[in-house]
């Protein structure tokens, strides 16, 4: 029998095939030994390439910023042999009693002080206030007035116009009482006049004399006590 010879086509192919089965017999075992020893395959990594800074770009080192050390003592622009003008103070504002209310209870006033600005004129629409020097506790003791004592001593009306100040007073509502205000040797003063004695004169005082009534005291006469120009004393009873 004659043998047939094997085609060079069929050679190459067995010749692949058996890589082939090589190659896969590789990987399988490598997978077996890592599995069995807890390693892994080694893998390849890119080595590091180290980026340099261009040329034109140097580094440069940041130096440390020191604070400027402040003073108590500013400088000054004048030379020292020269003083500073004094400049005058401005008036002192709010006069703390233009008048007052005695009463025949206690010791107790009732003052009147009015709110002004540095230019001495009134502040606001309503710049007159009462408070209480309670001289039974001491010669410089001050309360506010309470609710109902603002019904007895309170004020009733204010009106402003300029410096003057038209107030009228709730246990004096006949009399109206003119508040003007003024500046004199950087002080700011205020004066009260109202018409006393059928004159029109300076307003010291009030006295108001009540006897216990519910549920608010009654009153029985009331005393405006004034100066005239002369400074002489004028004295008006009013009885209720």
């Amino acid at each position: 029998m004659r043998m047939r010879k094997k085609q060079p086509w069929a050679q190459l192919f067995g010749l692949f095939l058996f890589l082939a089965l090589v190659g896969f017999g590789v990987r399988v075992s490598g997978c077996v030994h890592s599995q069995t020893h807890g390693t892994k395959p080694p893998t390849r990594t890119a080595p590091l390439v180290r980026r340099s800074a261009p040329p034109t770009q140097a580094r440069t080192k940041r130096l440390p910023t020191t604070k400027p050390k402040i003073t108590g003592k500013r400088p000054s622009s004048e030379p020292k042999g020269k003083k500073e003008k004094k400049r005058p103070l401005p008036p002192q504002a709010t006069p703390a009693s233009v008048f007052h209310i005695k009463r025949n209870k206690n010791r107790n006033e009732v003052h009147y002080g009015v709110r002004l600005d540095k230019a001495c004129k009134p502040v606001g629409k309503k710049p007159v206030y009462p408070y209480w020097r309670t001289l039974e506790k001491g010669p410089n003791v001050r309360e506010k007035l309470q609710l109902f004592e603002h019904i007895a001593y309170g004020i009733s009306s204010q009106r402003v116009k300029g410096e003057k100040i038209t107030i009228r007073l709730k246990p004096l509502r006949s009399r109206s009482i003119e508040i003007v205000t003024r500046s004199k040797d950087g002080t700011c003063q205020a004066f009260a006049y109202a018409v006393i004695a059928k004159l029109r004169v300076r307003l010291r005082s009030i006295y108001v004399f009540a006897v216990p009534s519910f549920p608010f005291p009654r009153v029985k006469y009331i005393k405006l006590f004034g100066v005239n120009q002369e400074n002489k004393p004028i004295l008006e009873k009013i009885k209720k």
